[in-house]
């Protein structure tokens, strides 16, 4: 009887064990290699072009191709989108190509009150984390969009800011 209950636990009496199926086990090793050989090849023979960097960091040799920064705006701007009233004391700095420098004065001083209420205004409708971003970058496409808008393009269709650069940007509360 000890027998009888000690087969019943360990299966039939005298059966022997069953190995996994090899040939099935092979197969899909040789399946795997197979995709990790051909996604291998795909990543090599498809890999993009390596990308070349932005111009804007490259210095200029040549005299007509230095650069130069011109002031646009040096004043106090507010903004009132956390609740509070937040007083900006920004300056507003341009680089552009030398060559083009006393045409972009002459924009400029034609246009500054349109240019500093503009500037103003987006200073006014900026959200608070806008305003706090270390390098103001959404700020600086913005006041570059509207600087392009009145200072044009020059004969290769390309902007006369090169780079907006904001050295002073700092905050006070304006209600105390």
């Amino acid at each position: 009887m000890a027998e009888n209950t000690d087969s019943k636990r360990t299966g039939k009496a005298g059966a022997k064990r069953r190995l996994p199926p090899m040939k099935t086990l092979m197969m899909l090793v040789g399946v795997f290699a197979f995709e990790v050989v051909a996604i291998g090849a795909m990543f090599f023979v498809l890999a993009p072009e390596p990308a070349n960097g932005d111009d804007k960091a490259s210095p200029e040799v040549t005299k007509g191709e230095r650069t130069v920064e011109v002031l646009v705006v040096d004043d106090n701007f507010v903004n009132l989108l956390r609740g509070r009233t937040y007083l900006y004391e920004t300056e507003v700095v341009i680089r552009i190509r030398q060559r083009y420098k006393r045409m972009v004065e002459e924009k400029l001083k034609a246009r500054e009150a349109q240019i500093r209420a503009e500037i103003a205004e987006i200073f006014r409708a900026a959200e608070p984390t806008h305003l706090h971003e270390t390098t103001l970058s959404t700020i600086k496409r913005q006041i570059e969009s509207r600087l392009n808008d009145h200072l044009g393009r020059n004969k290769q269709d390309k902007s006369f800011v090169d780079e907006v650069i904001i050295p002073r940007c700092t905050e006070y509360r304006g209600d105390i």
